[in-house]
């Protein structure tokens, strides 16, 4: 009988992500989309990598300063968005914003194997899980 494996045991076994540290995904991500079927979507914030902006200084940016810091994170991770697509094409994903943001980060929906695959990406930094930002409940003022 075959042995099957869980995404976390492939991607331990990838060569380079052998400490948690190095890993691209982590154990709580992984562990949700063990759960999920084969055909099942996931959204999730891929980083890209980058180069890091030269020349910062402990000084405040200038408004121009942040607009060069961000053109350069978005110019550095441009050359990854290729080897991005042809995954999400493979695995049956696609972007979900057009532009990398600031941090250069995009929002992508794919397969549990995609994401797998998208962590396995030379141009890819970490990949998050995408989650829902809920309010917490006002607390209620003394009378």
């Amino acid at each position: 009988m075959p042995c099957e494996h869980t995404l976390a045991d492939r991607h331990m076994a990838q060569p380079g992500n052998v400490t948690p540290s190095k890993r691209k995904i982590s154990d709580e991500f992984l562990s949700r989309l063990n759960q999920l079927g084969p055909k099942a979507k996931v959204r999730a914030i891929v980083m890209l990598k980058g180069t890091k902006p030269k020349g910062r200084s402990k000084r405040r940016m200038t408004p121009e300063q942040r607009r060069e810091a961000i053109a350069a994170v978005q110019s550095t991770c441009t050359t990854g968005l290729g080897e991005i697509d042809e995954i999400l094409r493979r695995f049956d994903g696609k972007r979900l914003g057009g532009a990398i943001d600031a941090l250069g980060c995009i929002s992508v929906e794919t397969t549990a194997a995609g994401i797998e695959a998208l962590a396995g990406a030379q141009s890819v930094k970490a990949v998050l899980e995408d989650q829902k930002i809920k309010s917490l409940p006002r607390p209620s003022r003394p009378r």
